[in-house]
């Protein structure tokens, strides 16, 4: 897509928006509110969105390169909150409506439904710009324990420092991911494994390797790949691997000996699409790699997809490490809000099944800066036997 078509859209999509959430605002004000402050924001909103058009034109047809992440930042959380308010105007009127209607109700209680209905406008967009500044908070050192039963002794305390999804370019970036070393390298990994979707920007891809690769690990890294390595230009992305510290998994396993006790890591390959039906490509991705197993104590997969879990128990997998979903960038408690209400399953956190246990990452970095409830992740998980 040319920066001249992704103006086009953007600037109607922000239109659309600025024309519908100022015709609601004004009308909710002056059934709900009645304040002036009200109606001059409502006013305001178009002059707003010209502000940022005419920024955003400088710099494509300037090539500004360095201020396209502010701009995109800047049209991100204005189409949140207005999204928010075309949502929950419409809402406010209706309930204002109906305790207007509702005569049983004593007078405090239709002020109680009016006052929520006001507040609920507040409380949508004030979320989203919570959400937004969320997402540029420091990624959270997740230290996460996995049970066996029988674990080998050489296996008890092995830690991995599991990363996915770093997607480093506008809105993660190489100083951010140095900034993170330091704090990973403190719990001294055993292995660095990372799941895929590494950089949307190639060009800081093979400083990113390096960077990674101070943290300090004793049995290696290894990577396996994801649907963005294959947008981002697929043999280019293999050539930085291959040049780089980290193995790449594709396909293909290798056994470790940990102590004594072989250790099997495989990577499984990405079907490159969005769609959740992926299981057949998992299935054959998965029969490759364990061709490349010798009858192992432990065996570790790495796959983007979290979906791999519904085809791994009948292989005898220990345990998966995913990623891709970035726990739906909205959770609560420690799972995403969307956890069974979309077809792609295991969002966020610790699955079971049968005897593979999972861990979905919900990732380091994020090409869509927003995050409720969900912080961005690196994850160092320690086996433990029960």
């Amino acid at each position: 897509m040319s920066r001249y078509l992704f103006f086009t859209i953007v600037v109607g999509i922000l239109f659309l928006l600025t024309f519908s959430a100022r015709y609601l605002l004004r009308k909710s004000n002056r059934l709900i509110w009645q304040k002036k402050i009200m109606d001059r924001l409502a006013r305001f909103l178009p002059l707003f969105t010209l502000i940022i058009i005419v920024v955003m034109v400088v710099s494509i047809f300037f090539n500004i390169d360095k201020a396209f992440p502010f701009i995109l930042s800047a049209v991100l959380l204005s189409v949140l909150i207005f999204i928010s308010l075309i949502i929950s105007l419409p809402l406010s009127l209706l309930t204002h409506k109906t305790a207007k209607i509702i005569k049983p109700l004593n007078k405090g209680r239709r002020n109680f439904i009016k006052g929520a209905s006001a507040a609920l406008p507040l409380f949508l967009s004030s979320s989203s710009v919570y959400g937004f500044t969320g997402s540029f908070n420091k990624v959270k050192i997740r230290q996460v324990p996995f049970y066996f039963k029988n674990l080998p002794p050489d296996l008890i305390g092995l830690k991995i420092l599991h990363l996915s999804d770093l997607h480093l370019g506008s809105f993660f970036t190489l100083s951010d991911l140095e900034e993170m070393i330091p704090a990973m390298a403190l719990h001294k990994p055993h292995l660095v494994l990372i799941t895929g979707d590494i950089a949307d920007d190639l060009t800081q891809l093979p400083t990113a390797l390096d960077i990674i690769n101070q943290i300090g690990y004793l049995y290696g890294g290894f990577i396996s790949i994801g649907n963005h390595e294959y947008y981002r230009g697929f043999d280019r992305v293999v050539k930085i691997f291959n040049n780089g510290p980290f193995p790449l998994l594709l396909d293909q396993g290798v056994t470790l000996n940990i102590g004594k006790t072989p250790f099997f890591i495989g990577g499984l390959n990405d079907p490159k699409t969005l769609s959740a039906d992926n299981h057949l490509f998992l299935q054959k991705s998965l029969e490759k790699v364990l061709n490349h197993d010798n009858h192992s104590a432990f065996k570790l997969i790495m796959s983007h997809r979290p979906a791999a879990l519904d085809i791994s128990p009948e292989h005898n997998i220990n345990l998966l490490l995913s990623g891709h979903t970035h726990g739906g960038q909205v959770g609560f408690n420690g799972k995403s809000v969307f956890e069974g209400m979309v077809k792609e399953k295991y969002l966020w956190g610790k699955y079971r099944k049968n005897n593979t246990q999972m861990y979905t990452s919900a990732g380091v970095g994020h090409w869509l800066p927003f995050r409720l409830g969900c912080p961005a992740e690196a994850v160092i998980i320690t086996l433990k036997n029960i």
